[in-house]
């Protein structure tokens, strides 16, 4: 049973994450959790609103709103052109949170930092469609650590979960999301902060068979063990 938790354990890490470089990135919300520590947490849950609202072209501590709700210190929205952000609101196309992104479809949304973080959490939003994002990631001097796509992200219900963790000395100081459908890019959720120092670290391919290896292998000693 001790071999068949840890090949479950192994297989679920194999599943949930990828390497992309100095980047790290985790789908499974619990699994990022459980490796992180003394997150900050930012959602627009106290905005007030319906549907959705217009609002400047950056979004932090200074200029937040009764729409926005707070906006924690360390932490700023903006866009790449100049068509300003938007706030969506809970039951807005089917979402069921409120949720700060790009005005126009044809920009993207910039997630930027005070400080260099080793940690960051987001829940992604596309809409009116669902699409993949392509996510490009900063360190503080606004050198590009990694790019890579997204899965599918939701346009509708629940946000789509995206942990980024820094993979050695390189810190995360901007983040950019932009649809290859040309979709609005949204978050409902940000959270940031440190990784703490057993951070795992997601293995190359042919590490990843090896792990999916032992995870059958569990699952197959196991089960002869039931009969």
């Amino acid at each position: 049973m001790k071999l068949l938790k840890i090949a479950s354990l192994a297989s679920a890490l194999a599943l949930a994450a990828a390497s992309h470089a100095a980047i790290i990135t985790l789908t499974d919300e619990s699994i990022f959790d459980s490796q992180t520590s003394s997150l900050s947490y930012q959602d627009f849950s106290a905005g007030s609103g319906t549907d959705v609202d217009g609002i400047g072209d950056t979004l932090n501590t200074a200029n937040a709103t009764a729409v926005t709700g707070p906006v924690i210190p360390g932490l700023e929205f903006s866009v790449s052109g100049g068509n300003g952000l938007v706030v969506t609101h809970p039951g807005f196309f089917g979402t069921k949170s409120r949720a700060v992104g790009a005005n126009t479809f044809v920009e993207s949304l910039f997630i930027t930092f005070d400080s260099g973080q080793t940690a960051v959490g987001l829940g992604l939003l596309s809409l009116l469609d669902q699409s993949i994002f392509k996510v490009s990631v900063f360190d503080t001097s606004n050198n590009l650590l990694s790019m890579f796509d997204t899965g599918p992200v939701n346009n509708t219900g629940d946000s789509t979960f995206l942990g980024l963790i820094a993979n050695g000395t390189d810190l995360i100081g901007s983040i950019n999301l932009d649809s290859y459908d040309d979709q609005a890019e949204l978050v409902d959720m940000v959270k940031f902060g440190t990784a703490t120092p057993e951070t795992i670290k997601i293995p190359d391919h042919s590490s990843t068979a090896i792990l999916a290896g032992i995870s059958f292998l569990g699952l197959f000693i196991a089960r002869r063990r039931m009969k």
